[in-house]
């Protein structure tokens, strides 16, 4: 049963819900008009209860502090600033994530409309806000803000107000009925029939052998770039599925300001998966393992005499990383995407905006084609939150199969057929 930690004088309750995730209960010490008193609930993720009752200490003191400097009198810019902290404190979003939120509230949104009282915020001023970011040259480039940064400005602002209408901070939330052009879907890249064959050929003759690793991953697994520069020896099992062996993802490489590349949860509690290698993944790995091995050795046996040489026979441990640089450390996010287009330069597949991620779409591109997996199977594969997004993302690689469908269900109605028909004649013949 899950464990409720009742703690009243501290201002909050804990309650366990299960694996990482924590509910907290805010007492705000203040009454509502039925003499209530008002809390907050909360949904948050800690690796142990010690970390999760900080974390709801903190959450305590951010919320309280909030409203002794009454939240109806803040500015926009103030309260959407003070809500970008308590989501990253929360950890719904990441370091970088709302690093990168706060850059996009400074370049289109508090210009216009952070000075104004969050109280009196109307329809028309975000219309009016919106209007403008559609029309006038308010982007780099003296362009207007491109439709993605209008869907994701939107999107921030209507999660902040949403808060702010269940803080009792405004009535209503002035974005409903704000409408913003729809921007052209940008598909997926993933690497046609030809040059996959040329991709994978020109892969095979390349000296980079971390490289080559970390693209055979790619390509052959699906996972992203932090999911791979985060794997472990101790996150692959080769005997697994009979021999065929799986990787199993536990964590993930990021890039924080002012920290550089950390180690953090994998993008989405999804994503957190455990996925069955092929054979040419599972060769690819133990070779590479094996180089590795032989590296590493020689790094730690550079101008050692020989009765201080280290002697790697048993292997590496199992939290030494997959993928390392030359100097046998963990490699950096920028370092491999610039070897990564060095290499396609190289082979004459370079076009920009072209990156690792591309061998990710290529994989389920390849695999959805095929027809024999199913969306849910595919999204467990690639760790999606939902199938819905595995289908939105590549539905369009199936599209001209409607006749193919349609063949499937004649072909099992007339197998339907033919089997009634057998159990008849036997019947008959028993009669």
């Amino acid at each position: 049963m899950p464990r409720k930690t009742k703690s009243f004088k501290r201002g909050y309750y804990l309650k366990e819900l299960g694996g990482d995730r924590y509910e907290v209960q805010i007492y705000l010490g203040q009454k509502d008009d039925k003499g209530n008193y008002r809390r907050i609930s909360e949904v948050i993720r800690a690796a142990s209860r010690e970390e999760a009752v900080k974390k709801a200490e903190e959450l305590r003191d951010f919320y309280r502090s909030g409203y002794e400097v009454d939240l109806g009198k803040l500015s926009v810019e103030e309260y959407v600033s003070r809500h970008i902290d308590m989501r990253e404190k929360l950890g719904k979003i990441s370091a970088q994530t709302a690093h990168n939120r706060r850059l996009s509230m400074r370049q289109f949104i508090y210009p216009r409309i952070g000075h104004l009282a969050l109280a009196k915020l109307t329809t028309r001023h975000m219309s009016n806000l919106f209007y403008e970011l559609q029309t006038e040259p308010v982007a780099r480039g003296g362009v207007p803000a491109a439709p993605a940064h209008l869907k994701l400005c939107k999107s921030m602002l209507n999660t902040a107000f949403t808060q702010a209408v269940l803080d009792g901070v405004m009535p209503f939330n002035p974005l409903n009925g704000v409408k913003i052009a729809e921007g052209k879907k940008r598909e997926i890249s993933a690497f046609s029939e030809l040059e996959l064959a040329h991709f994978v050929k020109m892969l095979k003759a390349l000296k980079d052998e971390p490289l080559k690793a970390t693209i055979t991953i790619a390509l052959h697994s699906g996972m992203r770039k932090g999911e791979i520069i985060g794997l472990q020896w101790g996150d692959i099992d080769f005997t697994a599925y009979d021999g065929i062996g799986s990787i199993t993802v536990v964590r993930s490489r990021k890039t924080e300001p002012n920290k550089g590349d950390v180690y953090g949860a994998p993008k989405t509690a999804k994503s957190a998966r455990r996925i069955p290698m092929d054979t040419t993944l599972h060769e690819a790995l133990v070779r590479w393992r094996d180089i590795q091995c032989d590296y590493i050795q020689s790094l730690l046996n550079k101008d050692k005499k020989d009765d201080e040489k280290v002697n790697l026979t048993n292997g590496l441990p199992a939290d030494f990383p997959v993928i390392t640089d030359e100097t046998g450390g963990i490699m950096k996010l920028n370092y491999l995407s610039k070897r990564y287009r060095t290499f396609l330069k190289s082979i004459g597949m370079h076009r920009q905006g072209i990156g690792l991620h591309q061998l990710r779409h290529t994989h389920a591109s390849y695999i959805a084609k095929q027809g024999t997996v199913n969306w849910v199977e595919l999204a467990q594969r690639l760790g999606h939150s939902t199938p819905v997004l595995t289908m939105n993302t590549y539905a369009h690689v199936i599209e001209g199969q409607e006749v193919k469908v349609a063949d499937a269900f004649a072909d099992a109605l007339s197998n339907a057929v033919k089997a009634s028909e057998a159990v008849i004649k036997i019947e008959r013949k028993a009669g």
